[in-house]
């Protein structure tokens, strides 16, 4: 049995209190977060979970014994220093996405948590999805062939948030599905944004090519009127499409070949629609 505490009760923090609050694993919860409106949302949200203690005192958790664990669902920019302050009181921590906004701050949060003897994890959701378990389990059984390309969209109207652009916010998600389900070998990375509503990018576009030959088209935008998350896998024998927002078959396996009618070639005169003749 454990104790949890919740960093940041915003929009991701309430639904990690709602998650935990239906594991038997986990005893009981701290929530934690400095604005007051929060606190109050989650305590009129989860009027049934007499579990959550709510503070705006990370001290608190970090001097507590009995807390096991904590999450980190803060602003992005605050989630190197709030990680490094746990694992300092040797918590074990999974800190939200992006665990860190550089790699220098990511190897030191990683050396950090081996030397504690605690557990460091990122919040990469979109690994645990059914969807992405359908593709892996394709991928391992070789029903796609070798892999050949990789490209997704993520895109919706908003949220735009201040602290971190478009690449770090829904950036991750792509990133972590190309790197779970196809352990590249990346040699060259290209990107380019645009910046329209802010002063920080709304809209990313990233290319990949890796060592086996695969590459990788990513579309990451804060400018779609339609809120999409689509991505596709293609293989030497098949490819598949998931959209993991669609009612229904949010997998769907296509063939990559196919079959034509025999048919005469059109006469010559025919040919071309500019052909006078």
């Amino acid at each position: 049995m454990m104790r949890v505490a919740v960093l940041g009760l915003g929009h991701w923090g309430r639904n990690w209190v709602r998650t935990l609050s239906q594991l038997p694993e986990v005893k009981s919860l701290v929530g934690v977060d400095i604005s007051q409106d929060q606190r109050l949302l989650v305590q009129e949200e989860f009027p049934g979970v007499d579990c959550i203690e709510i503070g705006d005192d990370i001290r608190a958790v970090l001097q507590d014994p009995s807390v096991d664990a904590v999450i980190v669902a803060t602003p992005a920019s605050t989630h190197v220093g709030l990680a490094i302050a746990c694992l300092q009181a040797k918590k074990h921590i999974l800190v939200e996405k992006p665990t860190a906004m550089s790699t220098v701050e990511a190897a030191r949060l990683w050396e950090l948590a081996k030397k504690q003897g605690v557990v460091l994890m990122a919040g990469h959701t979109a690994l645990f999805t059914p969807e992405a378990e359908c593709v892996r389990r394709l991928l391992e059984q070789g029903d796609l062939g070798e892999p050949i390309f990789f490209e997704s969209y993520h895109g919706n109207f908003g949220i735009v948030r201040r602290d971190a652009s478009v690449l770090w916010d829904l950036g991750p998600h792509p990133v972590s599905l190309l790197v779970a389900l196809l352990d590249p070998k990346v040699n060259r990375v290209q990107a380019s944004g645009l910046k329209q509503s802010w002063d920080g990018l709304d809209t990313c576009y990233m290319s990949l090519t890796t060592a086996q030959g695969a590459t990788a088209q990513m579309t990451v935008t804060w400018r779609s009127p339609i809120k999409r998350r689509h991505w596709a896998v293609g293989g030497t024998r098949r490819t598949v499409l998931v959209d993991e927002l669609a009612p229904a078959n949010r997998v769907q396996i296509f063939d990559i070949g196919m079959d034509l009618p025999h048919v005469a070639p059109p006469p010559a005169q025919h040919r071309g629609y500019r052909n006078s003749t």
